[in-house]
This record gives structure tokens, sequence and C-alpha cells, in this order.
């Protein structure tokens, strides 16, 4: 790992905190929906709103087999709508939108992760971002902190139809650039999608373990492990 040319980072809750925008994204919509509920007194409105918070996140977003994460959403919503007794609305894709809006409108970086950007570019030969999700709303959360520019390359798994932790889109993270998988790192906080992904494409992975979580047995074992990004330097001398 002393010898990597290329350093590349996962996006969502490596250096966005995506978990957080999104929640807050969340609890702002389920109030909008909430508030369209007739004859309701506030207090009939906030449980309401925590009701819908509830389902929504117990109903995740998991990654679709055809590859359809709109279609999927919709469906996902739609499903709220009828738990609360709310019509559909006349395009249904509209709450996927304004949830990926409010997303984007409260994402932020990391406090580290301004600074590991900064060491990557003046450590490494290549630097770049692989995520997971579809063109549009990754490519959305990238221009929305500013990071378009702040790498050499941007890798999103819609754009390359491949998900982590397929190897393919690590594959494609280095085509063109000369450098063999031996040489490239990458980290992320997805023990199976990016720590596993890697290894299993031969890169060099570090996980980072941010919330204190136990690494799965049944996965490849990471090169290194993180709690946050500010480790990064000392690993590599």
């Amino acid at each position: 790992m002393l010898n990597a040319q290329a350093f590349f980072f996962d996006l969502d809750d490596t250096l966005v905190d995506f978990g957080k925008a999104r929640r807050k994204a969340l609890i702002a919509l389920a109030g909008q929906l909430a508030a369209r509920i007739p004859n309701q007194s506030p207090d009939q409105q906030r449980d309401l709103q925590s009701r819908i918070v509830e389902d929504r996140t117990r109903r995740g977003t998991d990654m679709p087999q055809d590859g359809d994460f709109r279609g999927t959403r919709i469906r996902i919503w739609n499903e709220v709508l009828a738990l609360i007794g709310a019509p559909r609305l006349a395009d249904p894709g509209q709450l996927t939108d304004d949830h990926d809006l409010l997303t984007r409108q409260n994402l932020e970086l990391y406090p580290d992760a301004d600074a590991s950007i900064r060491w990557a570019n003046d450590r490494f030969q290549v630097t770049g971002i692989i995520t997971n999700g579809p063109s549009d709303v990754q490519w959305g959360e990238v221009y929305a902190v500013g990071l378009e520019d702040r790498v050499n390359r941007v890798i999103v798994a819609g754009d390359v139809d491949a998900f982590k932790p397929d190897p393919r889109i690590f594959e494609a993270a280095l085509e063109g650039l000369g450098v063999p998988p031996q040489a490239a790192v990458f980290i992320g906080n997805s023990a199976a999608h990016d720590a596993a992904g890697a290894v299993q494409a031969g890169w060099s992975a570090i996980w980072l373990n941010r919330d204190d979580d136990t690494y799965p047995a049944s996965l490849p074992s990471p090169t290194a492990t993180v709690t946050t990004l500010d480790e990064l330097p000392a690993l590599f001398g």
C-alpha cells in the first residue's frame, strides 16, 4: 500500500454525511405530506409526520436487481402514501425528486474530508471518487458540495452500469490510467460494497468505520481500518 499510485474515495457517508442529510430531508418532506391531510390537529400532524419518517426509513432503499432506482423509490413512496391514506400525486416521481433536492440542500462534507482530499492530491498520482447510485442523483451530490474539480475523476455506478462490489466499477476507475489494481487504494464506509469490493478487485482497501461497527467475518478482510479520514496519512508514512 505504501507504493500506491492511485487513491479513490467513496462518496456517501465517507466524504459527505449522506445519512444525516437524507434524514433531514425526509423529516421535512414528511411534514409537508402530513400537512396535506385535512382535519388534523397540530399534534395529529406531528404524529403522522413521525409515522411517515418511521415507515419510509424502515422500507429503506435496497439496490434493485434491475438497476431501476427511480422506479423502486417511486413504488416505495406510493406505499407510504397508501399507508397514510393520501392520494397518489399526479407526477409519480415528485416525491422522489423532492427528497433528492432536499437531500442535496442539506448535504455537507464531513469535517475531516477537505484536508483528506488535499492530502490525497499531494500524495498520489491519481485521485478519484467511486460512488454507487443513479447518475443524476450522484452527480447532483458531487456538484452540491463542490467535489467535481477536487479529484482527477469521478466514477458513478449509473454511468458505467456496474455497482460496487462489482469488480467492473473498479476496473472502470483505472481505465486508461496505466495504474495496476495492486497500486490502487479505495476507502469507504461500507464493509460489503467498499472494502470487500475493493479487495475482490485486487485493490488495497481501507474500511472507514465511523460508527464502531463490527466487520463481518464472512467478508474478505480490508487492508486497514480507520475511524476517521484524519488517520489516513499515518498509514502511508
